[in-house]
């Protein structure tokens, strides 16, 4: 049984799947399995394995989202402990042997680093986590609700969080690590290493450009967490709503520029409810949200 199941899912990501499996091959610790899970790819993927399918356990299925990619390739593993790896994403050769000797501390559930950005335009940002505040270590539950620094292709698990708290939610297309990580948080100590153990490949490619998408699910993501975990400090109830609402009021904005004014009242509405402190700029929008088209056409003309 290897120490580590490495999880791999790829979907038409095959320009960067030569460096993410180099990545892996090259680590300084060598006690582990790569499990690689071809969601559906349309592009060259297959191609791209095949030098690699000796060193790997390649999985196949049909189209099913990140959620579902990621799960099938936990259920086919076997390591005591699981690190996730996007298939666009690059480790440092000593990411293992940096974050592996934090388990000795037997409350620690998850390892999670600092990483780099690589951008599509050529921009590359040495360290995430300084802009980051609030990253740190511990039962860090209140802190990653407002700041959600834990990143999967930095993060390594013990399979016991799986066992525990289930895999992702398949129903999730976004924000699914956020939804299963805050509920993970509640039980188990994390611990940082705040080297840059992963590169982080973001452009037009992947979800974080879908800013709106992204924010929808983050609302579900603290709406299925606030149904899940009973008994959280009011403190920690307060936290989840606020970020529910701040993410409704974005996106009520948007649907109201758009001209969707049924889906405005409805996301101004809800973010309201979860926070009031977003009523002052939430109110002025939901109004005009309301008023008659013709009204609305007429104060927005120029003068």
């Amino acid at each position: 049984m290897p120490e580590v199941s490495i999880i791999i899912p790829a979907y038409n990501c095959a320009q960067f799947l030569k460096h993410t499996l180099d990545s892996v091959l090259t680590q300084t610790s060598s006690d582990y399995e790569i499990i690689l899970v071809d969601d559906g790819s349309t592009d060259n993927t297959p191609e791209v394995l095949s030098p690699y399918l000796s060193k790997i356990k390649y999985i196949r299925q049909e189209n099913a989202g990140l959620p579902s990619a990621r799960n099938a390739g936990i259920v086919a593993s076997s390591g005591r402990f699981i690190a996730l790896l996007d298939g666009d994403d690059t480790w440092t050769p000593n990411k293992l042997h940096e974050q592996m000797p934090r388990f000795s501390d037997p409350e620690v559930g998850i390892v999670y680093s600092d990483f780099s950005i690589q951008y599509s335009d050529g921009r590359f940002l040495q360290s995430y986590l300084s802009q980051r505040p609030l990253a740190g270590e511990g039962y860090i539950l209140d802190n990653y609700i407002q700041s959600r620094f834990l990143f999967p292709s930095t993060m390594v698990l013990r399979r016991e969080c799986f066992d525990q708290f289930g895999l992702f939610d398949p129903e999730m297309l976004a924000s699914e690590d956020v939804e299963l990580f805050s509920r993970m948080c509640t039980q188990w100590k994390v611990a940082l290493v705040r080297q840059q153990l992963m590169i982080r490949n973001e452009g037009g490619h992947n979800l974080t450009a879908d800013q709106l998408k992204l924010s929808r699910y983050t609302v579900l993501a603290f709406q299925k967490f606030l149904a899940a975990i009973h008994g959280l400090s009011q403190k920690t109830v307060k936290l989840a709503r606020q970020q529910i609402g701040v993410h409704s009021w974005y996106q009520g904005y948007a649907a109201f520029k758009a001209g969707n004014m049924a889906e405005a009242r409805r996301r101004l509405t809800t973010s309201m409810r979860y926070d009031p402190g977003t009523t002052r700029k939430c109110l002025p929008v939901l109004l005009a949200a309301c008023l008659p088209v013709p009204v609305l056409r007429l104060i927005r003309r120029p003068a």
